[in-house]
């Protein structure tokens, strides 16, 4: 009687012993689905609809200097128009300032740069999507940001590390706009985000814009004379090939090995090269249907890109020739026109000296 009491009891344990450890398999399991449900939540919808104001900061390694600036930016991409304005603090960096209007409703665009001069363009087909680029981000998990919690999306592709943060309350609205690059990393604080449809005066034509363009605009680089599109490709095709890394401090052939040393040196410039802020000096702007190899996608602001050829018959995307960051360096690829992201900044412009 006692031996089978016992042989009872040890049996019952075991059967309690499976048991535990199923409850125990069966909570990892829950627990494990919690986890990737929070790891996973559903991807940012960012409409391409809205008005809002924001505030930026603008972290300069090279400087090692933050400056800071207010902007709005209202959008109406079903109809073709897009309004940004940036205003810096700093005296001493208003070359900062940008306003840029697209208005592909007129099939024009307009860039204001430092509230002085004014570059029209004319453009055709449809306005390229503002946030298009959220959809091959990949999920960054859970982020603290002036102590609150966020759900982050990343993108690395190109020049920069573009990362928007969103809340799990508002998932399709943007907090926080981070776009992480070698020459500067921007900070974008959202103040407000309104989804009704913007009033029209963000899409008026900025006064600079109005008056007739001064023809002398087209002055050459007089270092030299008229430059083959054949050679400069030529040239461009001899960074790619040799993998020349990204280094603002470095200099290869005598040209600063950045984004834009690679294009003054491709156009053949002075040394060590143009700035994407001067770059407008000794190039005019051109209609997308106008671009031919050895011109070039430039964002004032940010970056340039040296235009090799459409790639599709449909020309939503090009051969790109660029210097992109630390890592990558030198690299020919086909990217989406005008570019991943930033598509209201990128332009299509031409050396004056081109031939």
């Amino acid at each position: 009687r006692t031996l089978l009491t016992n042989k009872e009891e040890e049996n019952n344990g075991s059967k309690m012993a499976r048991t535990l450890i199923v409850f125990a398999l069966l909570a990892a399991c829950f627990a494990a689905a919690v986890v990737m449900t929070a790891a996973a939540p559903a991807r940012p919808k960012i409409t391409e609809m809205f008005y809002a104001g924001f505030e930026v900061d603008i972290i300069l390694p090279k400087e090692k200097r933050t400056i800071h600036g207010r902007g709005v930016w209202a959008a109406d991409q079903p109809e073709g128009r897009n309004y940004e304005m940036v205003n810096i603090d700093e005296e001493s960096h208003k070359h900062y300032n940008v306003r840029s209007l697209l208005r592909f409703d007129l099939h024009k665009s307009y860039e204001v740069l430092n509230n002085k001069t004014c570059h029209e363009r004319d453009e055709s087909g449809e306005m390229p999507s503002l946030w298009a680029w959220v959809a091959s981000a990949d999920y960054e998990g859970n982020r603290t940001i002036d102590g609150k919690w966020y759900d982050v999306w990343s993108l690395r592709k190109g020049y920069a590390n573009m990362t928007v943060a969103v809340t799990a309350q508002t998932p399709d609205e943007p907090a926080y706009l981070f776009v992480d690059a070698p020459e500067k990393n921007s900070t974008v604080r959202f103040l407000s985000w309104n989804t009704d449809k913007p009033v029209e005066s963000f899409f008026t034509v900025p006064k600079e814009c109005a008056r007739q363009q001064d023809s002398a605009v087209v002055a050459q680089d007089t270092s030299l004379g008229c430059v083959a599109r054949s050679l400069m490709m030529q040239r461009a095709a001899v960074w790619v090939n040799n993998r020349v890394p990204y280094n603002q401090q470095g200099h290869y052939q005598g040209y600063r090995e950045d984004c834009s040393g690679y294009v003054s040196m491709a156009w053949g410039t002075s040394k060590p090269g143009y700035t994407t802020f001067t770059m407008h000096e000794i190039a005019h702007p051109i209609a997308k249907n106008s671009l031919t190899a050895g011109d070039v996608l430039l964002c004032a602001s940010e970056h340039v890109v040296l235009f090799g050829g459409w790639a599709t018959s449909d020309k939503s995307h090009y051969v790109a020739f660029e210097e992109t960051r630390p890592g990558e360096g030198t690299v020919k690829r086909v990217t989406p026109y005008p570019y991943w992201y930033n598509t209201g900044c990128f332009k299509p412009y031409r050396y004056n000296s081109a031939c």
